[in-house]
C-alpha cells in the first residue's frame, strides 16, 4: 500500500512539473527589442559606469535570452554587464544554443539599409 502511494505521489508530482506556466501571448521579437533598447538607454545614462566597461569582442555575447525548452517562450533576458557594444554596432540575435535553452546575442554592425526600406 505504501509503495503504491509513493508511486502515485511521484507520478502526480512529475505530471504537475511538466505542465507549462500559463503565460500571456507576447510578441517575442518586440519584447526582446524593448529589453535591448532599455538596456542601451540605461547604459547611456550611466556615463561614468560605461566609461569603465570594456567593448565586447565579436565572439563575446552581449546578451542572452533564456527560453522555455519546447515553446521557446522567453523567460529571462540577461544583458552582459561587463562589456558594451562599440559605437556603430548593436546587440543582435546571433545563435540559438539549444543546450543552454538560450538565444545568444552578439554585437553586430548596425544595418542602416533596413531603416531606409522601412520608411
Amino acid at each position: 500500500m505504501k509503495r503504491q502511494l509513493i508511486i502515485l505521489l511521484a507520478a502526480v508530482t512529475f505530471t504537475v512539473a511538466m505542465v507549462p506556466k500559463l503565460r500571456r501571448a507576447v510578441n517575442l521579437e518586440e519584447e526582446l527589442r524593448q529589453t535591448m533598447e532599455s538596456s542601451a538607454s540605461t547604459a547611456a545614462s550611466e556615463d561614468a559606469t560605461s566609461a569603465t566597461l570594456q567593448i565586447c569582442k565579436p565572439e563575446t555575447p552581449c546578451a542572452w535570452s533564456i527560453y522555455v525548452n519546447r515553446q521557446k517562450i522567453i523567460d529571462t533576458n540577461i544583458v552582459n554587464s561587463y562589456c558594451n557594444c562599440k559605437v556603430g554596432t548593436e546587440c543582435q540575435f546571433d545563435e540559438d544554443d539549444e543546450n543552454l535553452n538560450a538565444f545568444i546575442h552578439r554585437c553586430r554592425p548596425t544595418n542602416h539599409n533596413e531603416d531606409k526600406t522601412e520608411s
